[in-house]
């Protein structure tokens, strides 16, 4: 495998408005201050005080209230690592560090803490507004991103890999990869991982606003699960949901439609980790933490956009749904989300997939397929 490189986004850094990157925003760090927006992974961050939001949506908390909150599986983050955050501190079972061989978990970039406050964070210092789908869900943390948001294909084979060798260890069922690159050469890999009953969970991208088209490795794999951004439009109310104009946009010919189903993805309050870069930028900015603060002018939360966002949520939901029924597969559960899920009206179905993921109907599937 050639030591080729994969990046959460092109610069890593953009700012609306301004378009500077962060290799350069040393050169004029000013220039930032009049942005309203900034991005990871093409991923918006609200940088103002903003009202909580009660996350997750579509009624996953019923599902919390049945019993079902992913207890006993084992999620995956290969990502940037995971910052001891106290919603999920107690169920980072297994951490391993491909970049710079530390032992004691940490997140310096900040993309992975978020992903896994989605996919499993039981809201603890937020006393239950912003909490996780799988709040009892253990997590194993495979760093494989640096500081700046690159990450070698060679890095990430091998966490995958990892993943394999060690998933009756750490009883790992589901790999989330909030991630994209356009080389095949983790194909294999990947497919192995799904053959040894491991479910795969890919971002489709945030490149939607260039063309159709635009989802790229892994994304592209029949077998993962994936995921566009739904935009909720922070309401309830199903009438006003809409795929973010950033998702990328897939592929529909004889016997596949990519991506595979939605999630939400917009404006999505989750864990935040002190030391990643984005939170140091920030700092650096404005210096008082002034977007999302609590009273003690720490943020426990930060709000982010992008696919990145909506494949944890998936990863959470499989865990509740393995949880019901620990015999399903990973064909299996993807064939259950997307067969369960309800379409937006007068979207592709390149953009939507099968449609907006239906935790309660999907989880009743998983349960009669237990009984059957």
């Amino acid at each position: 495998m050639d030591n080729l490189k994969i990046k959460l986004q092109e610069n890593f850094l953009q700012l609306e408005e301004n378009n500077l990157s962060f290799n350069n925003i040393n050169n004029n760090p000013q220039s930032i201050k009049k942005a309203k927006s900034i991005y990871l992974n093409k991923a918006k961050v609200n940088l103002f005080k903003a009202p909580r939001l009660n996350f997750p949506a579509l009624g996953v908390h019923k599902l919390h209230n049945l019993g079902y909150t992913g207890k006993g599986i084992g999620i995956a983050i290969i990502d940037s690592g995971i910052y001891s955050h106290p919603d999920f501190k107690d169920r980072i079972i297994a951490f391993k560090d491909f970049v710079n061989e530390r032992k004691e978990t940490y997140d310096d970039c900040g993309h992975g803490t978020h992903i896994a406050g989605i996919a499993a964070g039981d809201g603890k210092i937020s006393k239950g507004k912003v909490h996780g789908v799988a709040p009892k869900a253990d997590l194993i943390s495979l760093k494989v991103i640096n500081a700046f948001g690159s990450a070698e294909l060679k890095k990430i084979a091998e966490a995958l890999n990892w993943c394999i060798k060690n998933k009756e260890k750490y009883h790992i069922k589901i790999i989330n990869l909030s991630l994209n690159t356009q080389s095949d050469d983790l194909n294999k890999i990947i497919k192995e991982a799904i053959k040894n009953g491991i479910i795969v969970v890919v971002s489709a991208g945030n490149d939607g606003l260039k063309k159709n088209n635009t989802i790229t490795l892994p994304g592209k794999i029949r077998e993962v699960i994936t995921v566009a951004n739904l935009d909720q439009n922070k309401t309830e109310d199903e009438k006003d949901d809409k795929i973010n104009p950033s998702s990328s946009r897939g592929i529909i010919k004889k016997g596949l439609i990519k991506p595979d189903i939605s999630a939400p993805g917009t404006k999505i309050y989750a864990s935040y980790a002190p030391d990643g870069n984005l939170i140091n930028l920030l700092n650096y900015v404005f210096g008082d933490n002034r977007w999302d603060a609590d009273k003690d002018g720490k943020a426990d939360y930060i709000p982010l956009s992008g696919t990145s966002m909506s494949a944890p949520f998936i990863s959470g939901l499989a865990a509740l749904m393995l949880q019901a029924n620990p015999d399903l597969t990973p064909n299996e559960i993807k064939y259950i989300l997307m067969n369960t899920a309800k379409p937006l009206k007068n979207i592709d179905y390149n953009a939507q997939g099968k449609g907006v993921v239906n935790p309660e109907k999907a989880l009743r599937r998983a349960i009669y397929l237990k009984k059957v």
